[in-house]
């Protein structure tokens, strides 16, 4: 496990047994606590003498984490508690500023990364970055859209059947190509998201502003839509969404270029 905590940063891992070399099995009663930093396993020693104090860090050149130390796991279960204890703060970043002044700036400006990036985590909702592999997988369909005549398809609505929507073959060409490139995404839970799909339906000038994360978003929602809610993606068509958002993923794919 990974724990930040206002005296530092620690990865703390099941200790191998025998040498403690790759391949050798895990020793599930003995922890071994990795830091970045000797200040951090120093200052983690210095709070916890009592569970901690006869552990020796050790450092190791050449290795992830430089620095460690070894100690029980029924000892290590307690600094955890005593570190859940300590937690009297209701902003974890200011807390390190405070608790390290100035020979933690370079330790609290870290967290300010790690923060960005798990930020980020939670507006993609875990996606993979979209790639111009990917755009460039779909993009050639934009032309088509645009051409002059384009039509989506035509409803069919045979006596005594349900009526359905007959789509063109370029239609039927880009849903696979979405699924092929990975537009269509399984690791996207689109059934909760479909208001915010709706607020770029009803204010298109949101997309201008748009990621590529979410242009995959909103063609997860209205391909897989479509399956439950018949005509619904003839309509985005229809509507001007579906060009919109190509013409934002063509913007997007000629800022890549430059960059």
């Amino acid at each position: 496990m990974w724990i930040f905590t206002k005296h530092g940063f620690f990865s703390a891992v099941c200790a191998r047994q025998g040498s403690g070399k790759h391949g050798q099995p895990v020793d599930p009663d003995r922890i071994m606590v990795r830091a970045r930093l000797r200040k951090h396993l120093k200052a983690l020693k210095e709070q916890y003498p009592d569970l901690l104090g006869d552990c020796e860090i050790q450092e190791s050149a050449g290795t992830d984490y430089a620095f460690r130390l070894f100690v029980q796991k029924s000892a290590w279960m307690r600094v955890l508690s005593g570190l859940a204890e300590e937690t009297d703060y209701d902003n974890f970043k200011s807390e390190v500023a405070d608790h390290q002044g100035k020979a933690g700036a370079a330790y609290e400006h870290s967290l300010h990364d790690v923060w960005s990036v798990m930020h980020k985590l939670q507006e993609t909702e875990g996606l993979v970055p979209i790639t111009a592999k990917q755009i460039d997988g779909i993009l050639p369909f934009l032309d088509r859209f645009e051409a002059v005549g384009f039509s989506a398809g035509s409803w069919k609505m045979p006596e005594g059947q349900f009526p359905w929507f007959n789509f063109e073959e370029v239609v039927m060409e880009f849903q696979q190509a979405l699924y092929e490139n990975g537009w269509v995404t399984p690791a996207f839970d689109w059934t909760e998201w479909q208001e915010s799909a709706e607020e770029f339906v009803n204010s298109p000038n949101k997309i201008e502003k748009a990621d590529a994360t979410t242009i995959q978003k909103l063609l997860t929602t209205h391909s897989r839509k479509d399956r439950f809610c018949e005509g619904h993606l003839a309509s985005m068509f229809e509507n001007g969404q579906i060009v919109a958002l190509f013409r934002r993923l063509k913007a997007i794919r000629e800022n890549m270029k430059s960059g």
